[in-house]
């Protein structure tokens, strides 16, 4: 009898977890709008960094920035003091990036916990550092929007003339000792930086009074102009970002290159790839992803290649979609997100979205800006096939392993070399590595326990994650 009531208490809990596809994970923020901007994974202490605008999540004081161990919230010390008084409360950080074991922050603020720290901050696991990384524009404070992590050097992109009292423009990088210039000879906008194959790539102004939407390289020596974004007068690039072989740009744009791809587009070395129709015309992607290998775009957007899930109203849109390399598909979450998302991140191997958002499904429904997804996508969700010429993510690198489930020895197959050089780390479901080798043609799992795990191959041009079970 006991069993038959346990099977039944069982059956109720999967059918009440199904029926809900997100979970709440905060429950009370009492700013009047409060958000989520960021999110940054400490893999080696298996912790989540979380920023936006916010003074207190469920009772904990923390203005502005937040870690969770994926139960609970803890504070980083007070957080950060805004950068002006009064009416304006907000000290939230724009960017975040892991870098030799230790947090970095740029945003707007002026002090990091109880140390004068303006705009650029680095917590040490335990406490704020007391480090010089002010940002000077002149006879003011400069700013910093773009953080990347590239051959062990700390790569950042802004508005500053100088940092840690090195003259430099609007870019620096820093080797965990000294700041070094990149000699970028425009003072202007920086909206987005990535480093791929061997160039680090901007987007921003590239030529004395050009538009703030042109892409260019740096490839060591002088920096390139490239290419520019086509569209409305408001368009612009929001972000750019390497995602395995591809560099990805997105924003508010139709065109790059010549490629028609309203708001996404990616560049695989030699020709740039577009994905369907993109956003409708006025909507923008404001970040994109890699979560348990499928790209995820985020944003304020009612429509992605034609496919839908919002009602035409401006705070009550898609805002969430992914893309299905295998079938060539978009793909849309239901329910729709009542305003904007801005990051989607995987902790312990679950799905986290961050954004401005406090409705789900439909405005009678509440939420806090930071929700797990706990639901799945099926074919209904997907719209037509789109060629775009690649699958998962990969027109040249062709990668397998076998046999899948596996007792002890698990094969490597890497068809053209690209994974030579790399490193293997394997994952459990909790996060926490377990295994990590160089890359070999074949590795021995027989101290694992029986489970689930990820196991992912990556060098400095390369990633690629794939499910295994240990048997």
């Amino acid at each position: 009898m006991q069993n038959i009531i346990f099977i039944f208490l069982s059956f109720v809990w999967l059918c009440n977890l199904h029926s809900q596809t997100w979970v709440s994970v905060i429950d009370s923020m009492p700013n009047s709008h409060p958000f989520i901007l960021l999110a940054e994974n400490d893999t080696v202490n298996n912790i989540l960094y979380v920023g936006g605008d916010f003074q207190q999540i469920n009772n904990i004081n923390t203005k502005g920035i937040v870690k969770f161990n994926g139960v609970k919230f803890d504070s980083l010390g007070a957080g950060f003091d805004p950068q002006w008084k009064g009416m304006f409360t907000g000290s939230q950080p724009r960017a975040m990036k892991m870098f030799q074991n230790k947090l970095y922050v740029t945003g707007d603020f002026v002090k990091a916990g109880k140390y004068y720290s303006p705009h650029f901050a680095r917590w040490n696991g335990a406490d704020w550092d007391t480090v010089n990384f002010r940002m000077r524009q002149g006879n003011t404070e400069g700013s910093a929007w773009n953080l990347d992590v590239y051959n062990n050097e700390l790569y950042v992109g802004g508005w500053f003339d100088s940092i840690g009292g090195i003259k430099t423009n609007n870019f620096a990088k820093f080797d965990g000792t000294n700041w070094h210039s990149l000699s970028y000879p425009y003072y202007t906008c920086v909206s987005g930086m990535a480093n791929y194959k061997g160039k680090l790539y901007m987007s921003g102004e590239v030529t004395s009074g050009s538009s703030c939407s042109n892409l260019a390289y740096y490839d060591g020596v002088n920096w390139n102009p490239w290419v520019g974004v086509y569209g409305s007068p408001t368009k612009g690039v929001f972000g750019i970002k390497v995602i395995d072989s591809l560099l990805f740009v997105y924003g508010r744009f139709y065109s790059v290159g010549g490629t028609n791809c309203s708001g996404l587009a990616a560049w695989n070395g030699t020709k740039w790839l577009g994905f369907g129709k993109g956003v409708e015309t006025v909507g923008t992607i404001h970040n994109i992803a890699k979560v348990n290998g499928e790209l995820y775009i985020m944003g304020a957007f009612d429509s992605i290649n034609e496919l839908s899930t919002g009602q035409g109203v401006f705070n009550f849109m898609t805002n969430i979609a992914k893309f299905d390399f295998v079938n060539q598909k978009w793909c849309t979450f239901m329910p729709p997100i009542g305003n904007g998302v801005a990051f989607a991140t995987e902790y312990n191997n679950e799905l986290y979205f961050g954004g401005s958002y406090l409705t789900i499904n439909d405005s009678s429904t509440p939420a806090m800006p930071f929700t797990k997804w706990i639901g799945v996508t099926t074919s209904a969700n997907c719209g037509a096939f789109v060629d775009v010429g690649v699958r998962d993510y990969n027109d040249v690198v062709h990668f397998s392993m076998y046999p899948n489930p596996t007792s002890n020895l698990l094969n490597i197959s890497d068809e053209n070399n690209a994974f030579q050089n790399s490193t293997i780390q394997i994952k459990n479901y909790l996060g926490q590595v377990v295994f990590t080798t160089a890359f070999a043609s074949q590795i021995n799992l027989q101290n694992l326990s029986a489970g689930m795990y990820f196991l992912t191959v990556k060098d400095k041009d390369y990633e690629k994650t794939v499910k295994i079970i240990k048997e």
